[in-house]
């Protein structure tokens, strides 16, 4: 098997966290400022959105669970009020997302406990 592939093998979406880059989480901060006061967007999305520009590494699953709900609410608040700060801050996670980006950090699980722990590989 080539090495690219049995380390890609090795990453466990719910071990692995993502630490997004300062410009992503203030991109955050602009649509949790701009979805507050949302109908369409519930109380646990506005929360996930705020952890996010705080800082918290959510892992991969965690992402991959989220973002395309989080899409699919604020597109709802979009549409439904035509809110331009939420479309513009929207459109800059997309793009802080592609152009700043994340690292990633690969925890390790303590043997017999079943849940990850906090220090990196």
């Amino acid at each position: 098997m080539p090495s690219h592939l049995r380390r890609v093998g090795d990453l466990d979406p719910r071990i692995v966290t993502i630490d997004f880059a300062p410009e992503v989480r203030e991109a955050f901060r602009d649509l949790a400022a701009a979805l507050h006061f949302s109908d369409q967007v519930g109380a646990d999305m506005l929360s996930i959105i705020r952890e996010w520009a705080e800082g918290k590494k959510p892992t991969v699953q965690d992402v991959m669970i989220s973002l395309p709900l989080m899409a699919q609410e604020a597109w709802e608040h979009i549409n439904a009020t035509g809110d331009k700060n939420a479309k513009a801050a929207w459109d800059n996670i997309s793009s802080e997302l592609l152009e700043r980006g994340f690292t990633m950090e690969n925890r390790r699980w303590m043997t017999g406990q079943g849940e990850p722990t906090s220090k990196a590989r």
